[in-house]
């Protein structure tokens, strides 16, 4: 017999599982009226296998609410992932609230971690788009370490959609994929 037990409670692991109780509470149901789509958050969102499946997942939830709206509730990437499926099937798909993105703090709470760059290629479909005439451009946060002597620090530096770039640039220069070569 399996007996779930929760050791901590860890914000970013439990991001959505305070909200969830709080609708369980107010008389939603598991599988009936209340649903989650968890899926890897570092892949693209253009891969196929997790748009059919969250397709699926949302085919299952208006089936099971007789046919009536389904409200989603996303969070950071999910957000992402939730208007691509919206842009790819309009057929199925209409958008008829206001929809609304928040990214606060985004990547790892400000802060790049370089590897991940490489490896999580969804990291650079969340940064903003240099040309769109925002109202107020978006920031993104490093903190940077700095040697003086002995002495070290860190410090808080900002890059505007444009200037991210060069950000990316700059932690991807020294990442090489090693290719084998062939000869005849």
């Amino acid at each position: 017999m399996l007996q779930w037990v929760k050791c901590a409670h860890v914000t970013e692991v439990y991001q959505f599982h305070d909200m969830i109780d709080m609708l369980l509470g107010s008389g939603y149901k598991k599988g009936i009226t209340l649903f989650g789509y968890g899926y890897d958050f570092r892949q693209s969102n253009r891969i196929d296998k997790t748009m059919d499946g969250l397709k699926i997942k949302l085919d299952t939830a208006f089936k099971a609410s007789g046919g009536r709206k389904v409200n989603i509730i996303s969070h950071s990437m999910g957000g992402l992932l939730v208007s691509c499926l919206l842009s790819l099937h309009q057929d199925v798909c209409n958008l008829s609230t206001i929809f609304r993105l928040c990214i606060k703090k985004a990547m790892t709470n400000g802060v790049i971690v370089f590897a991940q760059l490489v490896e999580c290629p969804s990291i650079y479909e969340m940064l903003p788009n240099p040309t769109f005439n925002w109202r107020q451009q978006p920031q993104i946060q490093v903190w940077r370490s700095q040697s003086e002597g002995i002495e070290t620090s860190a410090k808080l530096e900002s890059y505007g959609p444009t200037e991210s770039v060069i950000l990316f640039e700059e932690a991807l220069r020294h990442n090489e994929v090693p290719i084998l070569k062939f000869h005849n």
